[in-house]
């Protein structure tokens, strides 16, 4: 347990870059949103302690990123979804995607940063519904 300790201070000591490719990106996602769950249920106490998991599991799968690098990327995408669903709500801009963007609705769609429950406006205050499928309403 002490060698595995001192792994994880040598990964985070560690100051090389890293490029994320496709792979890897989608792992990090993967794994992230397997993970994320388990800080709001308090199995992981802090998004530091999750990053440093994520980080462990990106080394099991053979991609040496430490827990700085995971909470950047992570970060990074995050932002990069909000700047493209900023831009689309707005009128008279070209649309903008995102390259993993199924991927990242599937992981934010529902966080009220992104989509707000109610806006308020010149028009007063105006409040979004959720949309739900029943299986007898679907086609």
């Amino acid at each position: 347990n002490d060698q595995n300790d001192q792994n994880d201070q040598n990964a985070i000591n560690t100051t090389s870059s890293w490029y994320w490719n496709d792979a890897s990106t989608k792992l990090l996602l993967d794994i992230y949103k397997r993970q994320k769950e388990l800080v709001s249920t308090r199995k992981i106490k802090t998004y530091k302690l999750l990053w440093k998991q994520i980080a462990k599991e990106m080394r099991q799968n053979g991609y040496s990123v430490t827990p700085l690098q995971v909470e950047n990327k992570i970060k990074s995408l995050e932002r990069s979804y909000k700047n493209m669903i900023s831009n689309n709500k707005m009128t008279g801009r070209a649309r903008k995607t995102c390259k993993y963007e199924a991927e990242l609705t599937d992981l934010l769609g529902e966080k009220h940063s992104i989509q707000p429950l109610a806006v308020s406006g010149r028009n007063g205050l105006i409040l979004h519904e959720k949309l739900h499928c029943n299986k007898e309403n679907a086609v």
